[in-house]
């Protein structure tokens, strides 16, 4: 118990278990938001009383109560009020800095949708021009295949026509 005469803050650390469990990510941005403020207790002048209660049944409970004038310490609440006032302002630059992270992370994740849709565009031109070089390919080399047969046919059928013309001259007994 502090009786201070100027405010100080405490951390509570269930807030950001609790987002923690949630989402890792914003646990970074809610780290510092279980800084709580105490409560400003000031003794004034006079005679106080304290009560202490323990609850051990077994062996009496045994407590040392030490009561320091902060006069003494005034070095160290400079510093304290210095380090809480740093872990505010960090607390608020958090806040801000959020906001920018998030609005930069939802327009990398459109960046990133547009860039695959957009990739996914580009590749599939040339899969249909694929399919259309694959069936020209096919006709001409169909065209190709039907001229060649139809030459080799043409000489063939010449060839022979011409074996057949000379085999019915040697017959007849004439040479060509």
């Amino acid at each position: 118990m502090y009786f201070l005469h100027f405010q100080v803050y405490r951390m509570d650390s269930t807030v950001n278990a609790l987002a923690m469990a949630k989402d890792p990510e914003a646990a970074f941005f809610k780290r510092l938001e279980g800084l709580q403020p105490c409560e400003v207790s000031q003794l004034k002048a006079g005679t106080h009383i304290f009560a202490v209660y323990g609850d051990n049944f077994f062996k009496p409970a045994t407590y040392m109560i030490e009561a320091l004038c902060a006069k003494t310490y005034e070095d160290t609440t400079t510093k304290l009020k210095d380090i809480e006032a740093q872990i505010l302002r960090k607390r608020s630059e958090l806040r801000q800095f959020e906001t920018e992270y998030r609005k930069a992370l939802a327009r990398f994740q459109e960046v990133t949708n547009r860039y695959t849709q957009e990739k996914q565009s580009v590749s599939f031109r040339p899969r249909i021009s694929r399919i259309w070089l694959f069936f020209f390919c096919r006709v001409f080399l169909a065209f190709i295949t039907s001229l060649l047969v139809q030459s080799i046919l043409l000489i063939l059928s010449q060839f022979l026509s011409h074996k057949y013309v000379e085999l019915n001259y040697r017959s007849k007994g004439k040479k060509i």
